[in-house]
């Protein structure tokens, strides 16, 4: 089956299971091979795809050897270590990654409007269980992820991935929702084209 027979089934499935699907973006490794939208190139909030995006730049920063994923959070968020709940100190990058630091923390706000410092409240909620043994799903863990970027490198997590990530991928001015710190929130509100 060729390309083009490829996509229009995969267009009349989508179509069948009232899927909302924009665009897609077929690309090999002898580059694009074919692109279809129902709507002109604008940017999209991709959600929880924010936290692999997000996941990528600590990946960057290892391999870089700016730090290891055994690495404590708090030997990178040092200003935070005042405030923190006794037992943070073992909560490293992968916990973060994992999604395993122990601690039941819940953001405040749906819409990222959390008041004060998301980061310092995460890290200053008690644990609950030992780091890395039990799993809880909660975007604060990728918000801190972004906090550790902007620490290392110096620029934001977005403003580090346009050289690195973005426009290599030909992604114009992607855009991140951010906390009233002004930080972007890792864990969802990227947008950008395909």
């Amino acid at each position: 089956m060729g390309l083009d027979a490829a996509l229009d089934r995969f267009w009349a499935a989508a179509d069948a299971r009232r899927l909302a699907i924009d665009s897609t973006q077929v690309v090999t490794d002898d580059g694009p091979r074919d692109e279809r939208r129902r709507i002109p190139d604008v940017r999209r909030d991709v959600f929880s795809v924010s936290k692999t995006v997000t996941s990528l730049a600590i990946g960057m920063l290892e391999a870089d050897g700016a730090l290891t994923l055994e690495d404590p959070v708090l030997q990178h968020l040092p200003a935070l270590a005042d405030t923190a709940a006794p037992g943070s100190e073992r909560i490293t990058i992968a916990h973060l990654l994992r999604m395993t630091a122990g601690n039941a923390y819940r953001w405040a706000d749906d819409d990222g409007d959390h008041p004060g410092d998301p980061a310092r409240d995460f890290l200053a909620t008690p644990p609950v269980a030992e780091p890395g043994s039990t799993h809880h799903y909660c975007g604060a863990n990728t918000y801190v992820l972004g906090r550790v970027v902007h620490a290392i490198s110096g620029r934001d997590l977005r403003d580090f991935l346009v050289p690195r990530l973005f426009a290599p991928l030909g992604i114009r001015n992607p855009q991140w929702n951010r906390c009233p710190l002004g930080f972007p929130l890792g864990a969802i509100g990227l947008q950008i084209s395909p």
